[in-house]
């Protein structure tokens, strides 16, 4: 019951946020539009989306989708729309200096702030329809070749923190190229599979990821730069695990886990320091589906965790000891 009511509040929230942002490797070749001579594309304006009713409502949601399948790209499109009109999608589509058009169509258009754009289709990747998806990008590197993007099930997250995602992308930003970095294992068709929790630590250098179906689950850490791949297992009881947060230099890394019983689902914390051996420790242990939205905060000596709905705790990484968070 828990679980249900925080779903709904994050549906909720995830609707009204869309909204309202409206208006302020083997490689694959993927269908591209190379930037012209001129380096800038002529792009036609279109009316920004403004909700003219209460956003919650089924006709005003309507109304906005709507309004988004207007704008959709196609590769017969004459005309594309400019950053500004396609980061209005905020949560979903922009990171650093590139945006998503519409994290909901395919081929997905890439547009940076010069609007210069790529294209890339997953039907032509996959050789078949992908219905009912969503592209969310990860990362883009420091020096401007590169661009993460995952293919997730949903664009609207039902479960808050937990996002599913189907495989994981690289995109060569200078010729177009595309590798899968992590491969689907899915059935478009009836929308059963493995699915991915994914997160790319702030330096570029690392993806941690979880596979729903691996039992017991493990903690996979990728080095995108040497390919080596690091996996630690969790204990069984887990059911799912996602929902990352890194220190900012991308050497600790703090994730929750989800455990569940007849009647109820509950949430775990779990830290770990990619420096050290032996430093995976699970630190919240079985608390309320609430605390899956909790602020984590990473520090040389510790994690300060603060619930929505309580006070702050913070736990010492030397001492393994949890107490109250000093003021």
């Amino acid at each position: 019951m828990k679980k249900t009511i925080i779903s709904l509040f994050w549906f909720l929230f995830v609707i009204v946020l869309g909204a309202c942002s409206a208006s302020s490797g083997t490689s694959e070749v993927p269908i591209a539009v190379q930037p012209t001579d001129t380096a800038f594309i002529s792009l036609t304006s279109t009316a920004p989306i403004v909700p003219t009713v209460d956003p919650l409502t089924p006709t005003a949601i309507a109304q906005f989708f709507h309004t988004l399948e207007a704008i959709t790209i196609t590769p017969e499109a004459t005309a594309i729309p400019n950053y500004d009109e396609c980061s209005q999608w905020g949560l979903f589509a922009s990171n650093d200096d590139w945006t998503l058009c519409n994290p909901m169509v395919d081929p997905i258009t890439l547009i940076d702030k010069a609007n210069q754009f790529w294209q890339f289709s997953y039907k032509a990747h996959y050789g078949k329809e992908v219905l009912d998806h969503c592209t969310r990008l990860l990362y883009s590197t420091d020096d401007g070749n590169y661009l993460y993007f995952s293919l997730d099930a949903d664009c609207i997250m039902a479960d808050p923190g937990f996002v599913s995602s189907i495989s994981v992308f690289r995109i060569n930003l200078i010729n177009g190229d595309v590798s899968e970095i992590l491969k689907a294992s899915y059935d478009f068709g009836s929308y059963t599979g493995n699915y991915y929790t994914v997160s790319i630590s702030p330096t570029g250098r690392r993806l941690a990821y979880i596979t729903d179906q691996d039992r017991p689950l493990k903690i996979n850490l990728l080095d995108l730069k040497t390919g080596e791949k690091h996996s630690f297992s969790i204990e069984d009881k887990y059911t799912f695990g996602g929902a990352y947060t890194w220190s900012e230099d991308g050497t600790k890394l703090v994730f929750r886990l989800e455990s569940k019983t007849d009647n109820d689902h509950f949430i775990s914390m779990v830290f770990l320091d990619l420096l050290k051996k032996d430093s995976m420790a699970t630190f919240i242990k079985d608390k309320e589906y609430s605390w899956i939205i909790s602020r984590i905060e990473i520090t040389d000596h510790g994690v300060k965790v603060t619930p929505i709905d309580g006070e702050s705790l913070f736990y010492d990484i030397e001492t393994g000891i949890l107490s109250p968070a000093s003021k």
